[in-house]
Order: C-alpha cells, then sequence, then structure tokens
C-alpha cells in the first residue's frame, strides 16, 4: 500500500513537473515497445488473479466473492488493473504526444497514472485499516453471533459481547454469558 501510495505521489510530482515544462517523450519506439512487454506481464497477472477467483467463487455473486478475499488479493488484483490502465494511458498519451507534438499529453497521463495508484493505495489503508486497529464485526453479525450463543443450550442471556479482527476472516470473541 506504501509502495502504491509513494509511487503515485510521484508519479503526480512528475505530472506537476512536465506541466510546467512540457517535453515531447524521444524514442517512441522504445517506449511503446516497453510500455508493450509491461502490459503483457500485468495483463498476464491480473488475467490469472480473476481466473483463480473464478474458480472459487462457486455461487456467489462476483462482488461478494471478491470483496470477501484477503487484503493480499485486493491488493494484487487492484494494483494490476491500475497498472494495465496505467500503461494504455500511457501509450495513448505518447502516441497523441507523437502526433501533436505537444509534451502537455505526457504530463496529463502522469497525473491521471499517479492518481489512480495513490487512490488504489489510498483505498487499500482505507479497507484494512480493520485489521490495523482490531475492527469489530458489523453490528448484524455481532447479532447473529449473540442469538447463537443465547440459543446453546446452558446459556441464559449474554451479557457482553466484544469482536476484534485479526485478519481478513479472522475474529477474537470475548462473551462474558449468565449460564
Amino acid at each position: 500500500m506504501g509502495i502504491l501510495i509513494f509511487g503515485g505521489g510521484l508519479a503526480i510530482q512528475h505530472g506537476l513537473h512536465a506541466l510546467a515544462h512540457p517535453e515531447v517523450p524521444s524514442n517512441l519506439g522504445w517506449a511503446l515497445g516497453v510500455l508493450a512487454v509491461s502490459t503483457l506481464i500485468e495483463l498476464f497477472v491480473l488475467l490469472s488473479i480473476v481466473r483463480d477467483l473464478a474458480r472459487s467463487r462457486g455461487n456467489r455473486t462476483w462482488r461478494r466473492h471478491v470483496s470477501a478475499q484477503g487484503p493480499g488479493v485486493m491488493t494484487v488484483l487492484l494494483e494490476d488493473l491500475a497498472a494495465v490502465l496505467g500503461c494504455v494511458f500511457a501509450a495513448i498519451a505518447l502516441g497523441i504526444c507523437h502526433y501533436t507534438q505537444d509534451g502537455l499529453w505526457d504530463a496529463i497521463a502522469q497525473l491521471v497514472i499517479g492518481s489512480m495508484l495513490t487512490v488504489v493505495g489510498l483505498y487499500r489503508v482505507w479497507r484494512n485499516r480493520g485489521m490495523l486497529i482490531g475492527q469489530a464485526i458489523n453490528d448484524s453479525e455481532l447479532l447473529r453471533l449473540r442469538l447463537f450463543l443465547e440459543d446453546l443450550n446452558g446459556i441464559d442471556r449474554v451479557t457482553n459481547l466484544k469482536t476484534r479482527q485479526l485478519s481478513a476472516n479472522t475474529y477474537v470473541l470475548k462473551a462474558e454469558v449468565v449460564f
């Protein structure tokens, strides 16, 4: 997540510098060649992740299945999606720069790519904050858990129930019960 935010910030810094001093990139062939290879590699990784997710999806919706994945899978999925889109934006910007002989398009692409990487990094920080600070499960799940415990033989009522998230699918439970 830090690499995404730092890399995005660096790309934004370069984009702002390029706005102030626009230059038409030279060696268009080399630049497009590197972007083509990068796109193919990132696309291969992205398609591999999507294929693995499809195999394990079962009858869940894509949205539910993807949101249930651990932070590592989600980070790689979003990072690769941003990388593929970034390569496409960069290639389009290089083409427009070459055609118009205006380096402003390269600066705009750098700003777009940097913003995209930064947003992905910040989104992952926001989504993973529960594991960083020990967030509890949501209220509806907590209610289901309370009702489950109160339905068990020998338990009259639950007086206090607390949870803390340890990982994507692991929680600690503390329950004070009256037998």
